[in-house]
């Protein structure tokens, strides 16, 4: 296995070039020696075609580096030398301000400092993030980061590592400053996000057909407030995904009780350091929902999902397996995974049960989402059941 920089690296990429258009075919032959099929997508069923392409990866270029300048205590600019601009460094990591980037590149970005999002644009690429959340969104495909943004003081601060391995950039660490050459030629050529059809039920049932169930020998649960949709007094008001407890699903679901992985994927996200929150800690943080209309803000959901694994599978789809007990050693970021390995095992992480340190309350939550959407709003309950039942129910 390569080494995790590169590894993340590859898979960061796998965002950038998905669903690449025809005129994009002699790009992707300028890169033939570097790239490599990860995913490989179908079309979808009907009716008409969604235009789904295939997740790459590449190995990171190597990078010429300028000359160190002199530190100083105030940003300078030179054509030849680059930008010296002041970086924060945490847990080995290097950031900078979004404001300072904005300046040098033409990024457009927006801060929602109450939810924790960060959204940011560059001509087709959109890169949704979220505070303290070690993922990315690119363009509805989801990519590890080496470190997760930050917001301190009304501050967005970016990892230095999206610069270098999403938009090209050469950058190099000098003490409490980054060397930045800055050079828009340097970035890559991005594919836009695509707009798949509006599918009927009947259509979703066949373009989510290739998904197996996570917990073997249990069918989707028969009760309603378990199922996508259903009302919440947080997570924006409605439940994101699909509980499997004990009771409704036809089998004991316990801490015993493996999770496979629904498909063949990456894994982006697995939580092998989680901390449980205390119940102190808990409700603090859900209490800040206040502050953003009685709806809890994302990053703070984030929380309340405990250990989780993320992979990203064919088709668009990001399966997000949260409230896990354990994670197995193998099963780490940039790994390759297949259809029916164990990814984890059932627990309460996250939940008010998990906080208290007991074992009530162990379920499977597991979030669907369609290129960065949660699609389930187009279907009625009825349909969502429908739906469900369709896939994992075979």
């Amino acid at each position: 296995m390569k080494k995790a920089s590169l590894f993340i690296a590859m898979v960061s990429l796998s965002g950038l070039i998905v669903f690449l258009p025809p005129s994009n075919k002699a790009w992707l032959q300028m890169m033939g020696n570097l790239v490599e099929a990860d995913l490989v997508t179908t079309l979808p069923p009907s009716p008409t075609d969604g235009g789904p392409g295939r997740d790459v990866k590449q190995e990171k270029p190597a990078v010429v580096m300028p000359e160190p300048k002199p530190t100083t205590d105030q940003p300078v600019e030179d054509q030849q030398q680059g930008i010296a601009l002041k970086v924060k460094q945490k847990n080995g990591h290097a950031y900078i301000q979004l404001d300072e980037i904005k300046q040098h590149l033409p990024i457009k970005g927006q801060v929602d400092f109450t939810s924790g999002k960060i959204s940011l644009k560059y001509q087709d690429l959109q890169i949704e993030l979220v505070r303290d959340n070690p993922v990315m969104n690119l363009n509805g495909i989801y990519a590890p980061l080496e470190a997760a943004p930050l917001m301190q003081d009304s501050v967005a601060w970016i990892p230095v590592s999206i610069l270098q391995e999403v938009f090209k950039q050469s950058l190099k660490i000098e003490r409490n400053q980054v060397v930045w050459i800055a050079d828009e030629a340097d970035v890559p050529a991005f594919a836009q996000k695509p707009t798949l059809p509006e599918y009927s039920a009947r259509d979703m049932i066949e373009y989510l057909s290739f998904l197996e169930t996570p917990i073997k020998g249990a069918h989707v649960s028969t009760k309603a407030s378990h199922l996508p949709g259903a009302p919440r007094t947080y997570r924006n008001g409605v439940h994101e995904g699909l509980d499997w407890y004990s009771y409704g699903t036809g089998v004991l679901i316990d801490k015993k009780t493996p999770i496979h992985s629904i498909a063949d994927g990456v894994v982006v996200r697995a939580d092998h350091g989680y901390r449980e929150m205390t119940t102190p800690e808990r409700e603090a943080l859900l209490a800040k929902g206040s502050d953003n209309d009685g709806q809890t803000p994302e990053y703070i959901l984030d929380r309340m999902r405990g250990r989780s694994v993320w992979i990203q599978y064919d088709k668009g789809i990001l399966a997000r397996y949260v409230h896990l007990d354990r994670i197995p050693d193998h099963v780490k970021v940039g790994q390759k995974i297949k259809a029916g390995e164990i990814i984890g095992y059932v627990g309460n992480s996250g939940t008010s049960d998990g906080a208290k340190g007991n074992d009530n309350g162990l379920h499977l939550h597991l979030d669907l989402l369609l290129y960065g959407d949660w699609f389930w709003n187009r279907y009625s309950p009825e349909e969502r059941r429908m739906i469900l039942e369709g896939v994992f129910n075979q």
